[in-house]
């Protein structure tokens, strides 16, 4: 049987017509210049996220090995890339500028884990303008690895620690140590362990999530053997952490607290967490290995049965469904021209819009910013008297809170005949990014003090809702000194104890183009352990303060 020579003409046809025109290294010029763009242009975003990633102690020094695992991705798959890169879509103009203009409001609001999380859909979005949606989607999950390196898991954090307190509970009863466990402390007779936030295990959950998802994105193309390995990789990172936390104790109470186990803990859960490795590599080449033979037979199922009626032999040897076969190849789908599939006059316009486009939020930022602060410069000067209550003096320094960043703190104490409560307003006559009442810095109970308890509560209609926080000095827990806490927040002369409303607030006060705002809180000693009598106390002097307050910073 002989085959035409004329045959694959149209073969040759086809392929020349899909040939993209852009090559490898031009791809990878834009690709550097969007992210060159994002990096500039959103440069308060980047050196935070690069402050976050340079501190090892901050849960986020894995950021740059992200980073570097997003680029080995895209260059490994440089050529699928390419092949998916079409005409600049001018749709994806609206969605950049919705962005680039949300990055401002959040950067209005000082709220700077959202702004870092929108760096990688800018850029996205940006590759969706430039390059066409189908580049964009195909390029999605290389560079949504960088999630893994913001920020906003610290929000996890509460759960993490709730969860890990509950597991160490089950734990301490199968290994019968005695210890007593009130909030997040752990007591056993030689001391006392407390499940900070460091403690709570979010680190191994963002380098197990990390390694599972790079593992089933590299080596699955099933959908729940990825979302298997990384159920089970979480799941083993959380245990890692519960063992490492019980090892601590268990060391505390046989070996005592100056041992190496106790004081170098961090280093013992990179340990502990070293062996858990190795479950899951080992599930994850389970994984592979079924997936494999689940490929083998699809391709095995996919061979087509051969039909003798349907292999008629054409007089130039092809076969009926070779002829057609290059009947459809010779079709023209498109022009064989280069420049009409990738049009570079439309290239070029379209990196200029996609620049131009980034720089709006940044620009209005900046502009917004530089406006006149009309809000209340002025500290809170304190009243003489309160009713039956005094004004003795300054506060007393037994706690206050921790707001580093606040310009100014006045503090008073007032006394009657049955007690004394102290106060502390802490201003911020001008929020700035890293200068704001809401930053993660900023803690209303820090060493070595530590919360008890928490209710919320409503003085009246016309004084503002505000929480009361029980708490004690852990390093001296046996003198009997609790202290009861009411506070409240006043951002633009508006009322609020919850975080989100500060930064709405901080928001809204923009308008009126203040940007003031305190932290108000009080303190009264408890007797001994009950604090019914310094919550009572709190809350009558607070409906005489509260309203004084209200006038000042309105």
């Amino acid at each position: 049987m002989t085959v035409s020579s004329e045959s694959p003409e149209p073969f040759k046809q086809q392929t020349t017509s899909m040939l993209p025109s852009l090559s490898v290294l031009q791809m990878a010029l834009i690709l550097g210049l969007i992210f060159a763009a994002v990096v500039l242009v959103f440069l308060p975003s980047t050196l935070t996220l690069h402050n976050k990633w340079f501190m090892s102690d901050a849960g986020y020094s894995h950021g740059y090995l992200l980073l570097a695992i997003c680029i080995y991705l895209i260059h490994e798959d440089k050529h699928k890339y390419r092949l998916a890169a079409g005409k600049p879509n001018w749709f994806y103009a609206t969605p950049l500028i919705g962005l680039s203009l949300g990055w401002m409001l959040l950067g209005l609001a000082d709220i700077q884990s959202l702004q870092q999380l929108l760096m990688p859909f800018i850029f996205i979005t940006a590759c969706a303008l430039i390059l066409g949606f189908r580049f964009a989607l195909s390029i999605s999950p290389a560079v949504c690895f960088l999630l893994f390196g913001m920020p906003l898991w610290n929000y996890l954090i509460p759960l993490l620690q709730t969860v890990s307190v509950e597991a160490v509970k089950v734990g301490l009863d199968i290994i019968k140590l005695p210890a007593f466990i009130e909030g997040i402390t752990v007591s056993i007779p030689h001391g006392q362990f407390q499940i900070a936030g460091g403690c709570s295990g979010l680190r191994y959950l963002l380098v197990a999530l990390t390694l599972g998802t790079l593992y089933g994105f590299l080596s699955y193309r099933s959908l729940w053997r990825k979302g298997a390995l990384i159920a089970f990789a979480v799941l083993l990172a959380l245990t890692t952490n519960w063992i490492r936390i019980l090892i601590i104790i268990y060391a505390g109470y046989h070996l005592g607290m100056d041992s190496s186990m106790v004081t170098d803990h961090a280093d013992l859960g990179w340990v502990v967490f070293a062996f858990a490795l190795v479950p899951i590599f080992f599930v994850a080449r389970r994984l592979e290995s079924g997936e494999i033979a689940a490929t083998e037979r699809s391709l095995l199922s996919d061979v087509p049965e051969i039909d003798v009626a349907d292999n008629d032999i054409s007089s130039n040897g092809l076969t009926n469904k070779d002829k057609a076969n290059n009947d459809i190849g010779s079709i023209d789908i498109g022009s064989t021209d280069p420049s009409e599939t990738h049009p570079f006059k439309a290239l070029s316009l379209a990196i200029i819009v996609t620049l131009a486009i980034m720089v709006t939020g940044p620009f209005l930022l900046k502009t917004v910013n530089s406006l006149e602060n009309t809000g209340n410069q002025n500290s809170f000067q304190f009243p003489l008297f309160l009713d039956d209550w005094q004004f003795i003096g300054r506060g007393e320094r037994g706690w206050l809170p921790n707001y580093q960043t606040a310009e100014k703190v006045v503090t008073a104490t007032y006394q009657n005949k049955q007690a004394k409560i102290n106060i502390a307003v802490h201003h911020f006559f001008n929020q700035s990014q890293s200068h704001e009442l809401v930053y993660y810095t900023n803690i209303l109970v820090d060493t070595p003090w530590e919360q008890r308890a928490l209710t919320n509560q409503n003085i009246n209609t016309e004084a503002p809702r505000y929480k009361t926080v029980t708490i004690y000095n852990k390093s001296a827990r046996g003198n009997g000194n609790d202290k009861s806490i009411l506070y409240w927040f006043n951002v633009a002369g508006n009322t609020t104890t919850e975080k989100l409303a500060a930064k709405v607030f901080q928001l809204k006060g923009l308008l009126d183009s203040r940007k003031d705002a305190a932290l108000i809180s009080l303190n009264s000693d408890c007797h001994k352990k009950d604090c019914t009598i310094s919550d009572n106390n709190l809350e009558s002097f607070s409906k005489l303060f509260a309203p004084h307050v209200d006038k000042h910073f309105k």
